[in-house]
């Protein structure tokens, strides 16, 4: 390459939003058939899949104490983004491309990474602690207190600790 020709992309490639991207699925590929690729999606793409039947859900009963079927209320944060990454195997080795194939986004971005499932996940090392820690009959809030304390990039809150020590 030519050195007197160079022009500098990264601010193309510089971001400061925050987005969670998950790996929605993977292909190793099969020998002289196909090259491996990923798929990157953000964590709100798809829709909410119920793992009851659409029909089979609470029984309530109204204010004629007919007793009738109604839908479960439940929360998702699902809601058919369609923002997505192809990355796929160029040669041989760990030389890849990555293209992106949708790059919109239907939500609004996050301006805080708390509460998200992903980034709020404990290491290893800090399961360790927190289970140490419950075996000294720490509270929660003080555990949650030292984890953060120990990572200041910690993003996890106390229904993390809770599930953890669950």
């Amino acid at each position: 390459m030519g050195t007197e020709c160079v022009m500098d992309y990264s601010d193309q490639f510089t971001t400061y939003s925050r987005c969670i991207t998950s790996m929605s699925s993977f292909d190793y590929g099969r020998e002289g058939k196909r090259r491996p690729r990923v798929i990157l999606a953000c964590e709100r793409n798809g829709n909410y899949k119920s793992c009851k039947s659409s029909e089979t859900t609470d029984i309530r009963s109204d204010a004629n104490s007919d007793m009738k079927k109604c839908a479960r209320d439940t929360g998702t944060k699902k809601c058919g983004c369609s923002f997505l990454l192809k990355g796929v195997n160029i040669g041989d080795g760990d030389d890849w491309k990555l293209e992106v194939v949708c790059g919109v986004h239907n939500h609004p971005i996050s301006e805080y990474l708390q509460g998200h499932s992903f980034v709020g996940r404990l290491t290893e090392e800090e399961n360790a602690l927190l289970v140490d820690m419950f075996k000294s009959l720490v509270k929660p809030r003080d555990i949650l207190v030292t984890i953060k304390d120990r990572n200041v990039m910690n993003v996890s809150t106390m229904k993390t600790i809770y599930n953890a020590r669950i």
